[in-house]
């Protein structure tokens, strides 16, 4: 009886660790499809599939600078400044990107103080 106790639990442990194994591969498949995405300049293509990949690694600072910068790219500016600062907040430092989007939407003191 105690054997096949043993047996069901390490069954399980393997059967998690697979689990846990085929999600990271589909969260570097998704981050590799969004990066081509992007680097064929399909910004609209990009941003669901870092959305998704989003709702699994909210604080992934690649995903969320890629993720403004093609809301950036796709003039979405206000949407773009809300991952931009996501990120910031997630340690990413301030850039030209994030002041010129701030720009864009006429907060230009903030431009100003991220250019600084």
């Amino acid at each position: 009886m105690k054997n096949k106790t043993y047996i069901l639990l390490i069954l399980l442990i393997v059967i998690s660790f697979n689990t846990i194994e085929a999600q990271s591969r589909k969260q570097k498949g998704l981050f590799k499809l969004a990066k081509q995405e992007y680097s064929q300049l399909r910004f609209a293509y990009a941003i669901p599939v870092i959305k998704q990949l989003l709702l699994t690694q909210p604080k992934d600072t690649n995903a969320l600078v890629l993720l403004a910068k093609s809301y950036q790219n796709v003039n979405q500016i206000d949407s773009a400044v809300k991952y931009y600062d996501l990120a910031n907040l997630s340690g990413v430092k301030y850039n030209s990107d994030i002041a010129e989007s701030y720009a864009m939407l006429g907060n230009y003191d903030k431009a100003v103080q991220i250019y600084k």
